[in-house]
């Protein structure tokens, strides 16, 4: 995707650059390395430059954007983990909660019949005494 993008803002990079209807055939190059330009081809290359900051703006624009796009399907990535793990871990706690339920039961359950035994033990002892 990324590759995509760079791709076409290069080639609007440089559109401006290949097909610009500026006529650059009466240039004068100076002598110390200056170029001096016609005042139509002064405003043509100034509107190139313009042409091509405002591309480049685009092209950050577009970067920030896929970066954007990129950091919230990482970050949908963590929520969806997140939300996984928290289910397991609240389906561990409620299996350990039967477990406990259930041992909770056979425990009263065993104590009751310990009561009852015990219960039945001392009225025997004590009819047994008179």
């Amino acid at each position: 995707m990324k590759k995509l993008i760079s791709l076409v803002s290069a080639i609007t990079l440089f559109s401006n650059l290949c097909f610009a209807d500026c006529d650059f055939k009466d240039l004068v190059h100076n002598p110390d390395g200056t170029v001096t330009y016609s005042k139509a081809d002064h405003k043509c290359v100034g509107q190139l430059v313009q042409d091509n900051s405002v591309k480049a703006k685009q092209v950050d624009d577009l970067n920030k954007a896929v970066q954007l796009k990129d950091l919230t399907i990482t970050t949908a990535d963590q929520r969806a983990d997140n939300w996984m793990n928290t289910s397991l871990k609240l389906e561990e706690n409620v299996q350990k909660m039967d477990t406990l339920k259930r041992d909770d039961f056979w425990i009263a359950f065993g104590l009751g019949v310990l009561a009852t035994f015990a219960a039945g033990m001392a009225a025997a002892s004590l009819t047994n005494r008179h």
